[in-house]
């Protein structure tokens, strides 16, 4: 099991092209064999018809606990051309009846 406090996602934005940002993201806890998910976030970008260079979104997470997500990124043009997704996350450590999350020393870089 993971804490996962972010998700970072790295789009480009060639509206000329037909090519956007997502217009929003659903990341959800996938169940354990029951067939649904249980728990989730919802993540709306704003549209930016400024700027087609490429850019990193980070999405929140609120320290969802799971040990598999499900992503789904909503359309907002023809095309989403995406390069990287990285996730913040650490381990669960358990200590009596407290779970506690174990920090990774390498930080979560989206420029």
């Amino acid at each position: 099991m993971r804490n996962f406090s972010a998700m970072c996602v790295h789009a480009n934005n060639l509206f000329h092209r037909d090519v956007r940002v997502f217009a929003g993201a659903t990341v959800l806890v996938e169940g354990g064999g029951g067939g649904g998910s249980t728990a989730g976030v919802r993540y709306a970008y704003k549209r930016d018809s400024l700027s087609e260079s490429a850019r990193s979104v980070v999405v929140p997470l609120r320290h969802l606990v799971a040990r598999t997500l499900a992503v789904r990124l909503e359309f907002d043009a023809r095309w989403i051309m995406i390069s990287e997704i990285q996730f913040d996350s650490g381990e669960l450590c358990h200590h009596g009846d407290a779970v506690y999350r174990q920090t990774d020393k390498r930080l979560l870089h989206c420029a």
